[in-house]
């Protein structure tokens, strides 16, 4: 469990339902992907850095830069080539190797992400953007390259996907217009999941 305004991460002992431990992080935390081989990554939103933490030893045991990504949100992975992707406020996805510690590329990406999601079997890359846009980015040739900016609505930034029909799932909902510079609320009776398929 990560936790923004203590800036930790709380490790829970599945079997005793427990806490095992706090790890104390460098900034506000934001999405975290295991991979699968002992090691838990996460995004640093106000560091714009990523942070590999040894899960069987519940340490930090090693953390890099993300620049020039500002503000690192969504993050996802990539198995096989063993590659993170972090979308970013200024509209870049920071494409990083976690073994080397270092970006590898950045492509551009539309206003406003949230989410990410990379898709196996098809080697694509996926950044839900609040603008209304779902930028997809792909490898070719050695390059990470936009493939896509497909429309959506405005506020569609969570997603998900599902890797067997390689559809992409977008909630989002209307908003009712802001006051007093608060945080938006939504309409009624407006909500819908979008759906994006091949």
């Amino acid at each position: 469990m990560f936790n923004g305004r203590s800036k930790s991460a709380t490790v829970i002992d599945a079997k005793t339902g427990k806490v095992a431990a706090t790890i104390p992080l460098p900034g506000k935390p934001e999405f975290a992907i295991s991979d699968g081989k002992g090691h838990v990554y996460n995004n640093i939103e106000d560091t714009n850095e990523i942070v590999e933490i040894d899960a069987a030893k519940a340490t930090v045991s090693k953390k890099f830069s993300l620049s020039p990504c500002d503000g690192p949100s969504g993050m996802a992975y990539d198995a096989k080539s063993r590659r993170l992707f972090s979308v970013c406020s200024n509209r870049v996805m920071a494409i990083s190797d976690p073994d080397a510690g270092k970006v590898v590329a950045t492509p551009a990406i539309g206003a406003g992400s949230d989410g990410a999601a990379f898709d196996s079997a098809t080697g694509y890359a996926f950044s839900s953007n609040g603008d209304g846009t779902l930028t997809v980015v792909q490898q070719t040739g050695g390059k990470w390259d936009v493939l896509e900016n497909i429309a959506t609505e405005r506020g569609a930034r969570t997603i998900a996907i599902d890797e067997k029909t390689h559809k992409v799932y977008l909630p989002t909902a209307k908003t009712a217009p802001s006051t007093g510079g608060g945080r938006a609320s939504f309409l009624p009776n407006s909500f819908k999941v979008l759906v994006v398929g091949k």
